[in-house]
């Protein structure tokens, strides 16, 4: 699949579009850039030099395979599983998430990610020990 066939379906030919899971494999080297005003659950598996997303309403976010370079302009975000792209600006989101996930990102993304987003309420990063595959912190009110 071409990425302006994708950026058309997205985003006008799919208007009121909710949640989107997108695992298809895109022509090489073409970016994509995802604009909608309904969207509000991405899970972008695809590799790709460029990722645009301009969503208001999207509150979750998956991002598993490498891109490199991003920009998402989403302030309404909560949840972020981020992968391999240690390039990329997160315009117009607040610093607070319900959920932070860098079991996936690299060292320098998941030092970014958490100084970008330094009000966390659950955050997974990668463990360091065999056998264990991630920690998991939650920082919540209890009581």
């Amino acid at each position: 699949m071409d990425a302006p066939a994708l950026e058309v379906l997205v985003s006008t030919q799919c208007p009121r579009l909710r949640k989107l899971s997108v695992s298809v494999t895109l022509v090489p080297a073409s970016g994509i850039s995802l604009r909608s005003a309904t969207l509000q659950h991405l899970k972008f598996h695809v590799p790709t030099p460029r990722l645009d997303i301009a969503a208001p309403a999207l509150r979750v976010l998956d991002t598993l395979h490498g891109c490199d370079d991003a920009h998402i302009a989403a302030p309404n975000l909560a949840e972020v599983t981020w992968g391999l792209c240690d390039s990329f600006v997160f315009a117009d989101a607040g610093r607070h998430l319900r959920r932070l996930d860098l079991t996936s990102c690299t060292r320098a993304a998941m030092a970014r990610l958490v100084r970008r987003f330094d009000l966390v309420d659950e955050l997974r990063i990668p463990a360091p020990l065999e056998g264990d595959k991630f920690w998991r912190f939650s920082c919540c009110n209890e009581g």
